[in-house]
């Protein structure tokens, strides 16, 4: 797999969703790694871009390497490192064949404002109560009318400090009320999305359908990441067929350190077999983390890599996006003047490259 190539504007037809902590994408009308297409759609080693590249702040929400189809419409990318951390809905998006090192760069992408800016930072706070899959509000113990968390806010929930399992969306409304307690209203299109966990069965026997305990175990064999000490009472259990999603209202210790005995609400539908993948899911658990900070503004800095070809080195010379041809990693911010501040590296000097970034680096032939 080469580490990079020429294209920067492979197929990008739909519009495409982002579960952070399941580093899963979701799109509509896609058509990810479709058969007999060529490398003109999207394949494992691409680069997806989520925004439009110099869309601004809200915009343009970083890259990521795809390092899994599942099928047209379902992708996985190897990390959330290099997004924005703002909700990813319904965005356009574009495949890349950019250098795949630029994603994870502090230096190229365009997580820099997600966690650490600390001018952002409205409120920190807990959630009050679970909080299930698909709710459109967060109820938690701060005051967001005193912290003035407003609509375009980004709030951060979820993984119980794990920042592998965070989830980000984007504020729509928020309320305070006289008892203390504090409602966000999230993304109506979606609500609160599953974060996911992966076991398996024990391997030795199954649990047939009727009863109510499922052992299940951490197989580092067939790539589980999680440890069973992850799964807490409320959480959801699904079995591979999705035909059962019952609630988990007891867990026991097993035989083995990384095995925990679930005891479902209600009884199996079907029958588990050894070995078989067992998902937990949930939504938003009691006492998780909030952290609501402010809408990132054009005077933040704004990241990308992208394909600069001879036509678009000949359209950018005399502006502050002046650079040569080939893969180029651009920095745009605002100086404390007010003055539009542009820095550029090239990250792999070449002919060749076919392009389609707008505003500066316009699409043109191959080289």
């Amino acid at each position: 797999m080469a580490l990079w190539g020429n294209n920067d504007n492979l197929n990008s037809s739909g519009t495409v969703s982002v579960n952070y902590a399941n580093r899963t994408v979701t799109g509509t009308g896609t058509t990810f790694g479709a058969a007999g297409a060529g490398h003109t759609e999207a394949q494992v080693g691409d680069v997806i871009r989520f925004g439009q590249a110099f869309g601004g702040a809200v915009s343009f929400h970083g890259d990521a390497v795809i390092v899994g189809i599942a099928s047209t419409t379902h992708l996985t990318i190897d990390s959330t490192a290099g997004l924005s951390g703002q909700e990813i809905t319904a965005s356009q998006f574009q495949i890349s064949q950019s250098p795949k090192s630029a994603p994870t760069d502090a230096g190229h992408n365009q997580s820099s404002g997600r966690f650490n800016d600390p001018d952002r930072l409205k409120l920190t706070s807990e959630t009050s109560a679970r909080i299930g899959i698909g709710t459109t509000v967060i109820t938690i113990t701060g005051d967001a009318g005193g912290n003035n968390v407003a609509v375009n806010d980004v709030v951060i929930f979820g993984g119980g400090g794990n920042g592998e399992l965070i989830q980000a969306m984007t504020v729509h409304s928020a309320t305070a009320t006289s008892s203390g307690i504090s409602t966000i209203r999230v993304s109506t299109q979606t609500g609160i999305p599953p974060t996911t966990l992966r076991y398996h069965h024990t391997r030795f026997n199954g649990s047939p359908a009727g009863t109510s305990e499922v052992t299940i175990t951490q197989d580092l064999t067939q790539g589980d990441k999680h440890s069973v000490g992850n799964i807490q009472v409320g959480d959801i259990l699904v079995d591979s067929t999705g035909a059962d999603r019952i609630g988990i209202g007891t867990i026991k210790f097993g035989l083995l350190p990384n095995e925990k005995r679930l005891i479902t609400d209600t009884p199996l539908t079907q029958t588990i077999s050894g070995e078989e993948a067992i998902d937990i899911e949930f939504g938003i658990r009691p006492s998780d983390p909030v952290i609501v900070r402010g809408v990132e503004t054009l005077g933040g800095k704004e990241s990308q890599v992208v394909g600069v070809g001879t036509d678009g080195q000949r359209l950018s010379i005399g502006t502050k996006f002046e650079t040569g041809a080939g893969w180029v990693g651009v920095t745009t911010y605002t100086d404390m003047h007010g003055t539009l501040r542009v820095k550029k590296e090239i990250l792999v000097a070449m002919s060749g490259i076919q392009t389609g970034n707008l505003p500066i680096y316009d699409a043109n032939p191959i080289d």
